[in-house]
């Protein structure tokens, strides 16, 4: 298959990771190739790709570009298209005060199943409160119902949205304490059985409120994982929603989801 500029490498299931990286670096050699003096840039990006694979650890702030262009003896535009092509593959990321700095590159799997909120939360920050419904929420609950917010700030963040049903069978969703089972077992023991789950994943880049809260750059994408878990009648009485930083998670499941 093509991997010219447009096209996106074959993913490999096996290895998402490697696969987006390996697509992420397509993307930067395209940059280089299609911006002026690409030759240059080129050999700029090459040589620090091989540093950031020696002697440059996730962390280690990278030469300014006039630091780099006079080592190369160049004008500062291919030292910035070669940084620029490497932040596009995922090397490197823009801080404020500090420039380009080599980035942690190493996706742990995050499980996806159903039943994994209570044995989350020991040790975890958990709050919750009463919302009204809006957004993506909305789509899945009635706004006029009342509806309990519980997260769980434990590195990535889960929020599940339970309905006015599921809080008054078990009373103990509504409080801000480490639950002791998992929050669909307590739901079935109660009588309210998950019949039917709906899951939707998306990935965009983080809002201010979200790079603050999983502490990532603006570059970093972040993955949503939206499981609406339904009762027979198709009444949701637990939304669930994941946010997980895109360069340290990717999602895996076995079975029903």
């Amino acid at each position: 298959m093509s991997t010219g500029a447009g096209t996106i490498a074959p993913t490999d299931a096996r290895n998402p990771a490697a696969a987006i990286a390996l697509n992420g670096r397509r993307w930067g050699e395209d940059l280089v190739a299609n911006a002026g003096r690409g030759d240059m840039a080129k050999r700029i990006a090459a040589d620090l790709r091989q540093r950031i694979g020696q002697d440059l650890r996730p962390g280690d702030q990278l030469p300014s570009e006039d630091a780099i262009a006079t080592q190369y003896g160049v004008s500062r535009t291919p030292a910035r298209t070669a940084l620029l092509a490497l932040k596009t593959e995922g090397l490197l990321e823009a801080r404020p005060q500090a420039g380009y700095v080599v980035r942690l590159w190493d996706p742990q799997p995050f499980n996806a199943k159903l039943t994994v909120a209570g044995g989350r939360e020991f040790g975890a920050a958990v709050s919750v409160t009463t919302v009204i419904p809006s957004g993506r929420v909305a789509q899945f609950m009635r706004e006029d119902e009342d509806v309990v917010c519980r997260r769980v700030v434990a590195g990535a963040v889960m929020s599940s949205y339970y309905s006015g049903r599921a809080i008054t069978a078990v009373p103990e969703l509504g409080r801000a304490a480490p639950l002791e089972e998992d929050d669909v077992v307590l739901l079935d023991r109660a009588g309210l059985t998950v019949a039917r789950p709906r899951v939707q994943v998306r990935v965009y880049p983080p809002t201010p409120g979200q790079q603050e809260l999983l502490n990532v750059s603006p570059e970093t994408p972040v993955l949503e994982h939206l499981a609406a878990l339904c009762d027979r009648e198709d009444h949701t009485l637990l939304l669930r929603v994941w946010l997980l930083a895109g360069d340290r998670n990717f999602l895996e499941w076995e079975g029903v989801v």
